[in-house]
């Protein structure tokens, strides 16, 4: 099986592909924050029916998704940031697309069960967020981000005495 390797300081082709899913990922994170921002989620005492909860616990829960909407709003930004960088080359970049997809699978978790915009945004941001740190680490991907302008990569070849 070929392997997409850097050959000649070129890009692996699937840096493409994730700099894409990126892009198009931190602007559904961002919709998805304006919808939570202008709509947010209501939780009623009725939803939470047979649950005992202090006073005000239904303000702080309403608070917090106030703010988880603000954080998908940052890391959206963020997210179109990477897309647009990650094809340089340059290792900021590389831990940029790491820094941001491993944020994005910790708001999905903590917008897990909440009936809302960032709920969406989450069901599309989770997978290509686990595509794009496997891609990330594999090793050839990594050789890319360590390339220093003007000097030549490593080039593998599959065949032997090449």
């Amino acid at each position: 099986m070929k392997q997409d390797v850097v050959l000649e300081g070129r890009m692996p082709r699937g840096v493409t592909i994730i700099a894409a899913l990126s892009i198009l990922g931190g602007a559904n994170l961002i919709l998805g924050g304006i919808g939570n921002f202008l709509s947010p989620p209501v939780i009623s005492a009725s939803e939470l029916a047979g649950i005992v909860l202090p006073a005000g616990t239904l303000a702080l829960i309403s608070t917090i998704f106030l703010f988880l909407a603000f954080v998908a709003l940052g890391l959206g930004s963020l997210k179109i940031l990477t897309g647009l960088v990650l094809r340089t080359g340059k290792s900021w970049a590389w831990m940029l697309g790491i820094a941001t997809s491993i944020a994005s699978i910790f708001l999905d978790a903590s917008s897990l069960g909440v009936s809302s915009g960032l709920l969406t945004a989450n069901a599309i941001e989770f997978p290509t967020s686990v595509v794009a740190i496997i891609y990330l680490t594999r090793p050839y991907v990594k050789a890319f981000y360590r390339n220093v302008p003007g000097t030549v990569p490593e080039t593998k070849s599959s065949e032997p005495g090449s």
